[in-house]
């Protein structure tokens, strides 16, 4: 019987800590009330580059954003932000791994393997005003632009 079986895996998954961890801190996220979310990683799917990337994400800080191009600068590949673009675009967990924060150089929403309306409501859960899928602030790291 199906109906049995998807009992089963409920009471099994219930009980999973990290299930629960997870849960917990993501209901915080969307509550505002984190910022960091730290739990266990498993990046065994993937490539070396991939995982460097995706690591990577984690030192955008809540609230802010980065371009592609400044994110494949900080990993020391000036020229390859189509190939971060397309790391980010298989990112496992792209809200752990906050891939929403990277958009295009002159501001706009691009790529998100949810959709641009999760992105742009990741952003402004995170404070980023966003106007017809392009942002609106001010850089928290290098003074007041709209792009």
């Amino acid at each position: 019987d199906f109906g049995a079986g998807q009992d089963q895996c409920k009471s099994q998954s219930d009980n999973h800590p990290l299930l629960e961890e997870t849960a917990k801190q993501m209901k915080e996220y969307f509550a505002g009330t984190r910022e960091v979310f730290d739990l266990p990683l498993d990046l065994s799917r993937g490539t070396p580059f991939q995982h460097k990337v995706w690591l990577s994400l984690a030192n955008i800080p809540f609230g802010t954003y980065r371009t592609y191009k400044e994110q494949a600068a900080l990993l020391g590949m000036s020229k390859g932000f189509r190939a971060i673009g397309a790391a980010n675009g298989k990112n496992p967990l792209p809200i752990i791994l906050p891939c929403h924060r990277v958009i295009a150089t002159k501001g706009h929403l691009h790529g998100y393997s949810a959709g641009l309306a999760i992105k742009k409501m990741l952003l402004e859960i995170e404070g980023i005003a966003c106007q017809d899928f392009r942002v609106q602030v001010a850089r928290a790291e290098g003074g007041s632009r709209n792009l």
